[in-house]
């Protein structure tokens, strides 16, 4: 091996021209398939795999829970509660967010009001289920709810909600429960504790039980890891509370959730990255050049590393055609 090693300085020594040539051209070849990479912004994808999710990971990536943007309106002096003008922010801010991912659909949907039929299901699901919602101790109570005195009770408020404007609304909730155990079911800490009793509806909107913060949730349509394809949905989300703001300046828009915190993490390493491989390189410059004394020896050692990475970025195309873009920046700091 060390007699092809000399034998092939030696040729090349004697005909640089075509070093320099082949040098060039095969720069620009491994540049050119190294430009082809496509670069995944997963967070996850920094972590060593072995090829096959484990059941953990499945079960994350498929929890819809997580994947949800949250947004709160609320007034900026918290003296001022007037929900009616919260709905229609929060109507306004949706309208105009789905208006402005309507061509990159980046958006699934959002979750903002609610129709009667809705509303109905979510409590016929509730009556279906709620020995997963009430704690087997409350049972031994529910003797007490079906007292006579207690069902005349609720049968006269059931007559006075079927006599009202909105009577025609209730009678699927009148039927499925007659005796009104949902009055007192709705206000265990059992359920409070779960999230089921943590928001109240007003007007069809999502509010705070004090009605001053009105909700709404922004589904994006890619996975929370995706942070580059979430990113760009967290850029326009910006744009639209800010021209949102204008319009309305004393109220606040704030937003969080999975997807938001995972794209501000990718921000920060990312800014750290850059910021940590310019100073180490900077160091490195200075180093080299107070070594050798010379400013022709900082091309010499840093081409020959350049070409490296370019000729690896090529290879890895070809191996397996994509690579996260973190682990990139990971790996030049390695470099330096």
């Amino acid at each position: 091996m060390s007699k092809i090693t000399l034998k092939s300085y030696d040729f090349f020594r004697r005909h640089s021209g075509l070093c320099y040539t082949m040098i060039i051209v095969l720069f620009v070849i491994f540049g050119y398939f190294a430009s082809q990479l496509t670069f995944q912004e997963d967070i996850s994808k920094i972590l060593p795999s072995d090829g096959e999710e484990s059941k953990e990971e499945l079960v994350f990536k498929e929890l819809n829970v997580k994947e949800r943007i949250t947004v709160l309106f609320h007034y900026k002096d918290e003296t001022i509660s007037d929900p009616d003008e919260l709905s229609y922010i929060c109507d306004e801010f949706c309208d105009r967010l789905m208006l402005a991912t309507e061509k990159d659909s980046s958006l699934k949907g959002i979750i903002h009001n609610f129709d009667d039929e809705t509303v109905n299901n979510a409590l016929q699901f509730l009556f279906a289920n709620l020995p997963i919602f009430v704690d087997t101790l409350y049972y031994s109570s529910i003797d007490t709810l079906l007292s006579q005195e207690n069902v005349n009770k609720a049968m006269s408020e059931n007559y006075e909600l079927m006599r009202s404007p909105a009577g025609s609304a209730y009678l699927p909730i009148i039927s499925a429960d007659p005796a009104a155990l949902r009055n007192a079911i709705l206000s265990r800490d059992e359920l409070s504790s779960s999230g089921v009793s943590g928001m109240t509806l007003y007007n069809r909107h999502l509010f705070s039980p004090d009605k001053t913060v009105a909700m709404a949730y922004v589904l994006p349509r890619v996975n929370s890891m995706e942070t580059g394809k979430n990113d760009r949905l967290l850029q326009v989300i910006d744009n639209v509370i800010d021209t949102l703001k204008q319009d309305n300046p004393d109220i606040e828009i704030s937003y969080h959730g999975y997807p938001v915190q995972s794209v501000f993490n990718s921000r920060q390493i990312k800014k750290d990255l850059v910021s940590t491989t310019s100073i180490a390189l900077l160091l490195i410059f200075i180093i080299i050049l107070f070594s050798f004394k010379r400013l022709s020896t900082i091309p010499l050692m840093v081409l020959p590393v350049l070409f490296g990475s370019v000729f690896s970025l090529a290879c890895i195309f070809f191996i397996k055609g994509e690579i996260s873009l973190i682990a990139l920046g990971i790996g030049s700091v390695v470099i330096g």
